[in-house]
């Protein structure tokens, strides 16, 4: 049983305001974006039981590629097996715990850096340390020197392996035995994220930005806030004006948060032609070539449908203060096919970077101001319906985790 210090359900429970109706709610608490206890009790609270989008299926092509990553502190490996399915498990070695895809040495300049995330291609996993061997299953299949050992045996011995579920393209993994299955925690957002054809996009040039210097929530209610669309990206993002939001109602059964702006123009984009440059989507509606939509899958992967590409932000905390962040950008096969798709691509990527500055440095900011001992929590404007509903999302998880506590 977990146990929840007396400061974190005062936390909790000062954080139920930020759950009421938009019309009402109050911001939440400071302490919820700085203190490291309350970061901790996220972890086990929500990383640890709900489904993490860790990957796309492009990223791990071929039987034997792999990547590690770390979920709530658990350092796992995703790997594609000799069948050609993707799956999940522990690389914490089954003899003396060591992480069996770590490499061999570290620079002696470097020993306070974390393990970091491998990418790569093996037959079989061998830990580094004394030279057990795993399959692609996790099952043992060699370790030297055991015979005198009593009552080993190597069939017996194999790696925790972790609930995987391919959504749309997507690989999440989640450490909860007893989850809920993804797809229909998603159905609310199925036939847009199905009409952007985002199951047969395929990803390219991702962005990788360790380290950002802020809370991951900060992130997410960035993304879902448009309040601020028209006021800080004010002649960026005339085209969705905040005045065109159009929330999706908040489903308590459901795990993402999501809505619509209903742009001023046809095959709006955010550059400074306004335009997109690359095709448009094969077969996309018109309504959806009007539109932008954004949904925010709890707790990190966020989704972003424009008449030519997807945009997926997919966050990784590593403090209360900071996360690692990967951007997908997700386009047609044929698209890539195109003779100056890199330079199309690049000049979409160089068009979005003076609103990502913005936000950036807002976010940034804000993360300051949390910290300052004037801080008073505040109230939200209807445009801001999204986050309060993301404050909803999490306040069911919070108080899940607090029953089960005891």
């Amino acid at each position: 049983m977990t146990i929840i210090s007396e400061s974190v359900r005062t936390l909790i429970k000062d954080f139920r305001s930020s759950t009421q109706d938009v019309e009402v709610a109050t911001t939440p608490p400071a302490e919820t974006y700085v203190s490291e206890e309350f970061f901790a009790f996220e972890q086990d609270a929500l990383f640890a039981r709900e489904w993490n989008c860790v990957a796309r299926v492009e990223d791990l092509p071929n039987p034997g590629d792999f990547i590690t990553t770390d979920i709530a502190g658990e350092p796992v490996i995703v790997v594609r097996n000799r069948d050609g399915e993707i799956n999940a498990m522990s690389a914490v070695c089954r003899h003396r715990a060591a992480c069996i895809t770590a490499p061999a040495g570290r620079d002696l300049e470097d020993l306070g850096a974390p393990l970091g995330d491998i990418t790569g291609h093996v037959e079989s996993f061998q830990c580094p340390y004394h030279w057990w061997v795993y399959d692609l299953e996790g099952q043992l299949v060699a370790a030297p020197e055991m015979g005198r050992t009593k009552d080993f045996a190597v069939k017996g011995i194999r790696l925790p392996r972790f609930k995987t579920e391919i959504w749309h393209g997507f690989v999440f993994v989640n450490l909860d035995p007893e989850a809920r299955p993804l797809a229909p925690q998603l159905a609310q957002i199925e036939d847009a994220v199905k009409t952007y054809q985002v199951s047969t996009l395929k990803s390219v040039a991702p962005d990788d930005f360790p380290g950002v210097p802020f809370n991951w929530k900060i992130l997410v209610e960035n993304f879902l806030d448009g309040y601020h669309a028209s006021r800080l990206h004010a002649g960026l993002h005339d085209f969705a004006p905040s005045s065109s939001i159009e929330e999706i109602p908040f489903d308590e059964d459901a795990a993402v948060v999501s809505g619509w702006t209903r742009n001023t123009i046809i095959d709006g984009a955010f550059n400074p032609s306004f335009k997109v440059i690359m095709p448009v989507i094969a077969g996309l509606p018109e309504e959806y070539r009007r539109s932008s939509f954004f949904a925010a899958l709890v707790p990190n992967l966020m989704i972003i449908g424009q008449p030519d590409m997807v945009m997926a932000f997919q966050v990784r905390p590593t403090s209360a203060r900071s996360h690692d962040l990967r951007l997908y950008y997700m386009v047609p096969e044929e698209t890539t096919k195109l003779g100056n798709f890199m330079e199309r691509l690049e000049l979409s990527k160089v068009g979005f970077v003076p609103i990502t500055e913005q936000d950036m440095g807002t976010n940034i900011s804000v993360q300051k101001g949390l910290e300052s001992r004037f801080f008073t929590r505040g109230r939200y404007s209807y445009q801001e319906g999204m986050v309060n509903n993301f404050n909803k999302m999490l306040g069911l998880r919070y108080e899940a985790a607090l029953r089960t506590a005891g």
